[in-house]
């Protein structure tokens, strides 16, 4: 194996490393926004919405005025 195989092997498992960590970082947030519009239409405050599920009230507040 030659010096150039090798490095572009490790580009390509470095290029592969990070496309899973974004993809659970994206599945993740996914999974927080939904409990978060699952809470919001139960009735939960925000704060107590944002402490759990990590997002900030902002994002709370987007959701729910994305759903009137």
């Amino acid at each position: 194996m030659t010096a150039a195989t090798r490095l572009i092997q490790q580009g390509e498992q470095l290029g592969l490393k990070k496309g899973r960590q974004e993809g659970r970082q994206e599945g993740e947030r996914i999974k927080a926004t939904k409990i978060a519009q699952e809470m919001l239409s139960e009735g939960f405050d925000m704060v107590k919405i944002s402490r759990i599920t990590g997002l900030s009230e902002r994002e709370i507040k987007n959701l729910s005025t994305d759903k009137v």
